[in-house]
């Protein structure tokens, strides 16, 4: 007589007349929605012995409940995976896995300064060597921060957008987005501690 029953009512869950799921006990006949709306609401009558129906129903709840708990206790296992993997790549291993467009944080020392561009918003640039390896040619835009006082052989701290490519990389938006839709980055003279962005 299952197909007469409701999903509530199979489960013994029926809806009350405040839209609040209540537990009743379940008849061993086929359920109805005046059933489901008895007066005993949120009282189970364990003084009566249970049914064939109801022992098979609460082999179901049982069950249901396992399986939820297996699943909420196994998508732990996922995430904590999850985390791991997101961890943040260092320069070397962005530049050796040719990944682009990753916000990364770096450190080394400044070995060259090179001519502004002019092009568009001006950009002061520079090369560093990180301390996991690869070069960098850092572009900091000078229209929306300060320029940084550098000279070669300052050691610098850096957090921009990396992109990559053959001699090392490129290290942009090492500033603030001043309409805040982009993430900022920063470049910190680590003698004086301070932060440009």
């Amino acid at each position: 007589m299952l197909e007469n029953r409701t999903l509530a009512g199979f489960l013994s869950l029926p809806r009350s007349v405040s839209g609040v799921w209540e537990l009743v006990e379940p008849a061993s006949a086929p359920v109805r929605q005046e059933d489901c709306l008895s007066k005993k609401r949120g009282v189970i009558d364990w003084s009566q012995p249970l049914s064939t129906v109801s022992r098979a129903q609460l082999a179901t709840v049982s069950c249901v409940s396992m399986v939820l708990l297996l699943l909420f206790t196994a998508t732990g296992l996922p995430q904590s995976a999850a985390k791991a993997q997101t961890r943040k790549l260092t320069v070397l291993e962005a530049f050796q896995q040719k990944k682009s467009r990753l916000f990364l944080e770096t450190s080394g020392t400044v070995i060259k300064l090179l001519a502004d561009d002019e092009q568009g918003s001006r950009h002061q640039r520079f090369l560093i060597k990180t301390d996991d390896g690869p070069t960098l040619l850092v572009s900091h835009n000078i229209d929306l921060s300060e320029r940084v006082p550098l000279k070669p052989g300052i050691p610098v701290q850096i957090r921009g957008e990396y992109i990559w490519n053959t001699k090392g990389g490129l290290m942009h938006w090492t500033h603030r987005d001043p309409k805040g839709r982009h993430e900022g980055g920063w470049i910190k003279i680590l003698e004086s501690a301070r932060v440009y962005q």
